[in-house]
């Protein structure tokens, strides 16, 4: 009833502008007068009324002349538009209130700019609101069969870009693959767009092959390491190609094709940045090295991949050399780019774009990672110790899945031999060291080189991910500050997810006005990337959501705080003896927490003090204590846990992870609520759920007892000494950071345990050790001034 009535009115508008000489978009525009006394024209039903805010909309981009597919369907589409372009500057408005003639001439102003834009014989990224609008159509290049960029709004082709090293030892470099999505009117020269550009070896398809690679050959034989860093001579171009004569022969079959092993449809990310498409900017997409259609061996975060992923910026800045395919040598330039390239992307994709922004390359402007690591040793281990299962806490484990030369039967007798023998060299190097950092994962380390980093970022991460953990965005924001680059933080109550997840189709609100996520970063992008000078750098250096209200979130100036909150422990027996044997005290391991956070057992030591005032935690809690072994000294991977629980007698609400300890409960607020425009569908709007508990984990924290000297960092973790029963040695335990408000008179649980059965099972060789309740020193990162509390043993 709504759609009809608004079309009726807007129908009556429309004829009422004919008879006032109507306006082509070939005429001259109307003038604020001439509108005014349109939109104002008096009803025949009501002689004293005037037209409200929800009719001059629909009238203003009726005026347009702008097709509606360019708008949108949806209900709330036109209102979407004109928020977006900065017509309704409340956060919450009246459709059904008047509009004076001032606020009018501002809706025409930028109507006027808008509809020019659209229209322009030469076309070029429209700015409003700071940020671009959507103005170039979208088609999708989803086609298997008759797809043509000569009748797409959205160009598409691939390129093969050549890197600097023969990774697969065929002679030659190796060449690695990127697709590139172009609005037309930027593939046809009307202007140099800036690239949002996205890094991960996911997106083209996967092997059937993860954690086990006993099937693959070279089991026998022995990798050199160095032969990854062959240089062969570049090879000599011979000829060139323009960027519309190559996309008229593209095949959508390089970008759109059936991934056996997964059941999907790759690249994968081919529609996940659409939003920035149809508002002007170009996006590139690359797997890299090892990956389905490149060249070289799949390596998991090596320096050569992302050397391999620092080309593809080179190229787009103009400092590389790509081709149309890997036979011919016909050279092919980014004539389109404007050489500003931003990344983001989520996971793997962000352990990307953190290890290029530390080579400092030329055209990296910014990035945005989200759920990145930052250091893939404190991926798969903490402190001496692994967070994942053997095999999956292997480097060849994911490089192996991610190997998608597999999926091509020929390309991959061309290298199964030598690339089966350098996942068996890597594996047993890898084994050799066991849980302790040596110089592979110091090769994947991207916090050691910080000096280089050039791009400034915006860090994103969810405070319950248990994939790639909180400690990883610490480790980047520390990077940051050691290299004086700008780096923010937005942090929410989700798990491994992107604000906007596209690949579920919906999206989480941002900021305490709700905002869309992409239009957040499309600020950031337009500022970093176009010079736009939009205000964006004012949004606060750490925005987090609340823990206990998903419609609140926090501001801080800094992360860093100058004050700490102490907490000593106490109990009658000074010495409390913990066991790894879980057998011992059945327990559902859902349940775990919640039982071992109000009690102490065989398992573990739980001590609690109240909260006497309102305190926010801010940062990496450290545990300090000193412990002896008891018993069980065959294991060279002797973990020690520590948690911190927020506990109280009455129910309380929190974000709780489910059963699986993977994912935050989400609900639907409004399906097809989030527009995006240009013809792009809408999203879902989704908001994450609280639950009503008598306590919540608010970190974690895991070490190896063998590895006392290990602290924060992950090179600390080199060395492991060797126990002796009943020798004490002295452990600085960093549990996973944080941003959670406690409230007065809750409780502050420390539980400290054995090997923790929600991260990784245990062999079934047992220990024990003894901790002295008296060393315990926990030093709590605070918001509010320093105190002390003085927490009691759990009988």
């Amino acid at each position: 009833m709504k759609k009809l009535f608004r079309f009726l009115i807007s129908l009556t508008l429309l004829v009422t502008l004919s008879a006032c000489n109507q306006v082509t978009r070939d005429q001259k525009p109307l003038t604020q007068a001439e509108l005014t006394s349109i939109l104002h024209t008096k009803s025949d039903h009501d002689p004293t009324s005037v037209v409200k805010l929800q009719q001059v909309l629909d009238q203003l981009f009726e005026y347009t002349k702008i097709p509606s597919s360019m708008i949108g369907d949806e209900e709330n589409s036109v209102e979407s538009f004109a928020k977006s372009l900065g017509l309704l500057e409340e956060s919450e408005y009246d459709l059904n209130r008047t509009v004076s003639n001032q606020e009018l001439q501002k809706m025409l102003t930028v109507i006027n700019q808008l509809k020019d834009a659209y229209f322009a014989k030469v076309k070029q990224p429209f700015f409003a609101n700071g940020m671009a609008q959507p103005i170039f159509p979208y088609s999708t290049g989803k086609k298997m069969e008759n797809y043509s960029n000569q009748d797409s709004d959205i160009v598409r082709f691939c390129v093969y870009v050549e890197t600097n090293y023969d990774t697969d030892g065929d002679g030659k470099l190796d060449l690695v693959k990127a697709v590139v999505q172009l609005p037309k009117a930027c593939a046809s020269g009307d202007y140099k767009a800036a690239t949002i550009y996205e890094a991960r070896p996911y997106i083209s398809g996967c092997s059937p092959y993860f954690g086990d690679n006993s099937e693959i050959p070279g089991k026998n034989t022995t990798f050199n390491m160095k032969n990854l860093y062959a240089k062969p001579k570049p090879r000599v171009a011979s000829n060139n190609i323009s960027t519309m004569e190559h996309a008229l022969k593209a095949n959508s079959k390089d970008w759109y094709y059936f991934s056996p092993y997964e059941n999907i449809y790759d690249y994968e990310d081919l529609d996940w940045y659409d939003y920035y498409l149809v508002r002007g900017y170009a996006v590139v997409e690359s797997a890299g090295i090892g990956t389905r259609g490149s060249e070289g061996f799949e390596t998991c975060g090596s320096d050569v991949e992302i050397d391999a992923f620092k080309c593809i910026i080179e190229w787009l800045h103009g400092d590389r050399v790509a081709f149309t395919d890997k036979e011919n040598n016909v050279e092919i330039k980014a004539d389109w780019s404007n050489g500003n390239v931003g990344m983001t992307g989520r996971s793997y994709s962000v352990t990307t774009q953190f290890g290029l922004a530390t080579t400092g390359v030329e055209g990296l402007k910014t990035i945005v990672p989200v759920a990145g690591i930052a250091s893939w040793y404190d991926y798969m281990n903490c402190q001496g110790t692994r967070i994942y299962p053997y095999p999956y806490d292997q480097l060849t484990a994911l490089a192996m899945y991610c190997t998608g030369r597999y999926l091509d039967p020929d390309d991959w007798k061309t290298i199964e031999n030598s690339y089966g023998s350098y996942l068996h060299t890597l594996e047993k190097e890898t084994l050799k060291h066991g849980s302790n950092y040596f110089d592979e994962w110091e090769n994947r380390d991207y916090t050691l080189n910080t000096s280089n980093i050039k791009a400034p970022a915006l860090i994103v991460h969810g405070l319950n991910d248990t994939n790639v953990r909180s400690k990883h965005y610490e480790m980047m924001l520390n990077a940051y500050q050691q290299a004086q680059v700008p780096a923010k933080l937005l942090l929410h109550q989700g798990s491994h997810i992107t604000p906007s997840y596209i690949a579920g189709r919906y999206s989480i609100p941002i900021g305490n006005e709700q905002s869309f996520y992409e239009d957040l970063l499309n600020r950031w992008f337009a500022h970093y990337l176009y010079g736009l000078d939009n205000g964006i750098d004012n949004i606060p250096n750490v925005l987090v959501q609340s823990n206990d209200n998903p419609l609140v979130w926090n501001q801080y100036d800094s992360y860093k705080t100058q004050n700490e909150l102490t907490l000593t422990c106490q109990s009658k027996d000074h010495h409390v003896d913990i066991s790894s044997d879980y057998n011992a005290v059945k327990l559902e391991k859902s349940k775990r927490d919640e039982f071992m956070s109000k009690q102490s057992s065989s398992l573990n030591a739980t001590y609690q003090a109240k909260v006497v005032e309102d305190t926010t935690i801010m940062g990496s809690v450290e545990v300090e204590l000193s412990a002896s072994m008891l018993s069980g000294l065959k294991e060279d991977n002797l973990v020690l846990s520590a948690m911190l629980v927020d506990v109280n007698d009455e129910p309380f609400p929190s974000f709780q992870l489910d059963d699986s300890n993977r994912h935050i409960s989400k609900e639907t607020i409004k399906e097809y609520g989030q527009w995006i425009g240009g013809g792009v569908e809408p999203l879902d709007i989704k908001q994450f759920q609280t639950t009503d508990s008598t306590y919540k984990v608010i970190a974690n924290g895991w070490m190896d007892l063998n590895n006392p000297e290990s602290g924060f960092d992950s090179k600390s973790s080199t060395n492991s000494v060797q126990l002796e029963l009943n020798q004490p040695h002295t452990y600085h335990l960093y549990l996973q950071p944080n941003v959670y408000h406690i409230k007065k008179n809750h409780r502050l649980a420390l539980v400290i345990s054995g090997y923790d059965p929600n991260v990784v099972d245990y062999p079934d060789e047992k220990y024990s050790f003894q901790v002295d309740t008296n060393s315990i020193k926990v030093k709590i990162p605070t918001v509010e001034a320093s105190s002390q509390l003085v927490a009691n043993y759990l009988q």
